[in-house]
């Protein structure tokens, strides 16, 4: 399932290119992903899909994200519009950490770094490359 923002560690993909994106997340390169580093990747993130520049994701910026992530993935170009909207809600009860209706910077950040220690299998507050290909139900490479 693709959420917003496809890129992002912060998002369930099929298929996601793990080594790819842990090696852009993990920024001081120690082969761990902190959630210091997911909110930083995840912040980025955010400042790129919300369009207005006015701190919230909207159902519009939503949509549009999905639309764009469908195009440049070679997905179907007529992806129709209960898809979309299908997709759009499920990232808004995924995003909106709070539950107040609104996806802001933080809730956006705090669901990514949720995720991410999901994947934390030993506990130690950081995942690992290996751990991460497990997490998207891939074998490490």
């Amino acid at each position: 399932m693709t959420l917003l923002c496809a890129p992002s560690i912060s998002t369930a993909q099929s298929p996601f290119d793990v080594p790819g994106t842990f090696k852009r997340v993990d920024a001081n390169g120690d082969g761990r992903i902190t959630p210091d580093e997911i909110r930083v990747d995840a912040g980025r993130d955010f400042d790129r899909y919300d369009l207005d520049g006015d701190g919230l994701l909207s159902r519009d910026e939503v949509r549009q994200q999905q639309i764009l992530h469908g195009l440049q993935n070679g997905g179907p170009t007529a992806a129709t519009a209960e898809v979309i909207e299908m997709v759009t809600s499920h990232a808004f009860r995924f995003f909106d950490f709070d539950g107040d209706g609104r996806i802001t910077r933080e809730d956006y950040i705090r669901s990514g770094i949720r995720q991410i220690l999901q994947a934390d299998t030993d506990g130690d507050g950081a995942v690992t490359l290996e751990e991460l290909h497990r997490f998207h139900g891939q074998t490490p490479r």
